[in-house]
């Protein structure tokens, strides 16, 4: 690979990829790494490049010396590379093919492997959704936070009943309730249904 590379300051690219002071230094010409051939890894690029025209880039990419091949980071790269910069902060590691290889299929596998506590995720994305960028740049948008907060009032409300039974709550007055029961029972004559949560489901055309 080419030796150190030096970038007049600012660090404000084509493509207006800003780079965070703390990774300039590693800065190299973009062209002298390469994807690695044999990752099977497929990213969601257009993610990445919002969160790096949001927030800047920040995590430099792992490179094998010997190769320029990237064994962390390939997607990283191919955001930048639809952002037009041509330059591309690198920590070069000095690995066999081998060991380069199993790097990368661990780097995959591992992110994998981990799980989110819902709710701190959730607290999360509320504390950004009140800010001027709102939840931009965080891969998540109002609707992936809608789904994060019916799965959660889901899951507690399951965690109550040992059967995986689910209670639905219809609040009424008293007399609304003598009428709203009094028509759910007729419905369940006319259509053979069980229960009020046949009837309801049955209702709404929900029939699974």
């Amino acid at each position: 690979m080419s030796e150190q590379w030096e970038y007049p300051e600012p660090v404000v690219l084509s493509g207006g990829v800003r780079f965070h002071e703390q990774v300039q230094h590693l800065l190299l010409p973009i062209e002298s790494v390469t994807r690695h051939p044999d990752n099977p890894r497929e990213g969601d690029v257009d993610a990445i490049t919002e969160s790096i025209e949001v927030n800047g880039f920040i995590s430099p990419v792992i490179v094998q010396k010997s190769t320029g091949r990237i064994i962390a980071g390939n997607h990283r790269y191919d955001a930048l590379m639809s952002l037009g910069s041509d330059v591309i902060p690198v920590i070069q590691v000095d690995v066999d093919d081998t060991a380069a290889l199993r790097f990368l299929l661990a780097d995959n596998r591992t992110s994998d492997l981990g799980r989110y506590n819902d709710q701190a995720l959730i607290d999360a994305l509320l504390v950004l959704q009140d800010g001027d960028l709102g939840l931009l740049g965080t891969g998540y948008d109002q609707q992936a936070l809608e789904a994060l907060l019916v799965d959660v009032d889901v899951s507690a409300e399951a965690s109550r009943f040992p059967s995986s039974t689910i209670t639905l709550m219809l609040v009424y007055g008293e007399e609304r309730y003598r009428k709203v029961l009094i028509a759910l029972r007729s419905y369940m004559s006319d259509h053979d249904l069980d229960t009020e949560s046949d009837a309801v489901a049955h209702l709404l055309g929900v029939t699974t």
